[in-house]
């Protein structure tokens, strides 16, 4: 005998109508509506303003902040007897230098922290061994004290009781002078970002 208190079934084709008046429903909103926008960046952080600096290129001419205000410029500092980080900096250093080749608005600059052996003679071996063109990438040296200030005190980068173990990062700096960002040189994803915001400043985006 039946079980009178059985749920009666639904009929199969009223549940497949119910399921496409469903799905055309859920199309005509997702139509109406349209594809979500994907969201801005967040602005780039504007940090501490670089101040005034001046040490001596591989061409054995002063060069300084003057020289770079009103462009875009990424800075790290090296030494070219360093056998392990710096080759890797250097790498990915030359990666973007690639991407801006020729393009004047953005500068490379690469400080030793070894003065008393990076001449500007041994810089300028240094630099053509990577292909570094002199008027975009800049290898300075100079006085210790110097370079330390600017590592210090100017770039926020780098340690003066071991100077010569520099930092791994690569600084950000616009057209302004003020730093927008800090880039793990041995990270590829890091390097891939500072490409990006290389773009960012050159198109306008400034404090």
């Amino acid at each position: 005998m039946p079980n009178s208190n059985a749920t009666p079934r639904r009929p199969l084709p009223l549940i497949i109508v119910s399921l496409a008046v469903a799905i055309v429903a859920v199309a005509l909103i997702a139509r109406r509506d349209g594809p979500l926008a994907p969201s801005a960046p967040k602005p780039l952080p504007t940090l501490s303003r670089v101040p005034d600096f001046e040490l001596t290129d591989s061409t054995s001419h002063s060069f300084g902040l003057n020289q770079l205000t009103g462009h875009v410029w990424v800075a790290t500092f090296f030494f070219t007897t360093c056998p392990t980080l710096c080759p890797i900096m250097m790498n990915s250093m030359g990666s973007v230098y690639a991407v801006h080749k020729g393009n004047l608005d953005v500068h490379f600059v690469a400080v030793t922290v070894n003065p008393q052996y990076d001449s500007p003679a041994v810089l300028t071996v240094h630099a053509t061994a990577l292909g570094a063109d002199p008027d975009q990438w800049h290898f300075l040296t100079g006085p210790l004290e110097a370079i330390q200030e600017l590592s210090l005190n100017g770039l926020k980068i780098g340690t003066q009781d071991d100077p010569i173990n520099h930092s791994a990062y690569f600084v950000l700096v616009d057209q302004s002078s003020y730093i927008r960002g800090y880039y793990d040189g041995q990270d590829g994803a890091e390097v891939e970002r500072l490409t990006m915001d290389i773009e960012r400043l050159l198109s306008g985006e400034m404090p």
